[in-house]
């Protein structure tokens, strides 16, 4: 099957290359993997679920919303997960195979549940600011890889560092992103919730959706179906929509390829002046052939 987007994917795979060539340098490798991985997948799957990643702090309550979207706790066969150190990546039974090539980091876990409308996949990730390096860098790769971001953050929160860099990353890529302030009790909803929109307004993101999920009793890892009542509906919305989907994986994937040519060309700035000039001018050359293919539509 030939890509959907010829001249972005062979963009891609140039700077790959070039990136390899570059020898002793973690940080090209890195790039180049991020390209391989998430990229050039993206740019050859015609079709596939749309990829929702539920992103952000420590405690902020990403599985419960997940189990309560679902209604009932994630499993795999039948067994509890304990933690989100593994991501689990929930989709319809009869997406399977369209996930198998789409543009996921190594590792993630694939969980079939009626419960999730074809042509959507929710993907529970680990913390942004885990204390653990691997599952930090994990999440920062899914974020990437999304394309929709559900930030999900609370009250105690919503101003963290760690996940507010990510925010503006997504903001400049221009990467879909909806807001989930959860966790916050009836009283200060609203006041929380003004505060939080403003904060986004100010970076950019003031047309990104913004829900609020208030703090209720939650039985067996779910809360009441009326709290996530917004957020179903949000998803059943894009299940229902398949032009909407196709121009949101459009989207990531072109802000995708931004944000990685943009990486390598820092990376190749470096080189000027060095005995590394010539491999820079490469990668500097293949990046921003990506970047003006990823903005002429990828």
């Amino acid at each position: 099957m030939s890509s959907p987007h010829p001249r972005s994917l062979a963009a891609a795979r140039r700077l790959a290359a070039a990136l390899r060539r570059v020898g002793d340098s973690s940080v090209a490798a890195e790039i180049a993997r991020r390209v391989d991985d998430l990229l050039v997948p993206r740019l050859t799957t015609v079709e596939a679920p749309l990829l929702v990643v539920l992103g952000g702090s420590t405690g902020v309550g990403k599985s419960t919303l997940l189990n309560s979207v679902t209604g009932h706790r994630v499993s795999r066969d039948g067994v509890l997960r304990p933690t989100t150190r593994v991501p689990v990546l929930v989709h319809h039974p009869q997406e399977r195979s369209a996930l198998s090539g789409a543009g996921m980091p190594p590792g993630v876990e694939l969980c079939g549940d009626d419960a999730v409308p074809a042509g959507l996949a929710l993907l529970d990730s680990p913390d942004l600011d885990s204390v653990e390096t691997h599952n930090r860098e994990i999440a920062a790769d899914l974020i990437l890889a999304a394309d929709l971001w559900l930030a999900v953050t609370s009250p105690a929160r919503y101003a963290d560092a760690v996940p507010w860099a990510q925010i503006r990353r997504a903001a400049a890529r221009r990467g879909p992103m909806a807001v989930v302030l959860n966790r916050v009790s009836p009283a200060d909803a609203e006041t929380v919730s003004a505060h939080l929109a403003g904060l986004l307004a100010a970076d950019g993101l003031g047309e990104a959706p913004l829900m609020t999920v208030t703090d209720q009793t939650v039985v067996d890892g779910v809360l009441p179906a009326s709290a996530v009542a917004p957020l179903r509906a949000m998803f059943e919305g894009l299940a229902a929509d398949r032009e909407l989907r196709t121009t949101m994986r459009r989207a990531s994937a072109g802000g995708l390829a931004v944000e990685l040519a943009g990486q390598a060309e820092q990376l190749a700035a470096g080189w000027l002046g060095h005995d590394a000039a010539s491999t820079g001018d490469d990668v500097s050359e293949a990046a921003r052939a990506l970047a003006r293919e990823a903005g002429e539509g990828t």
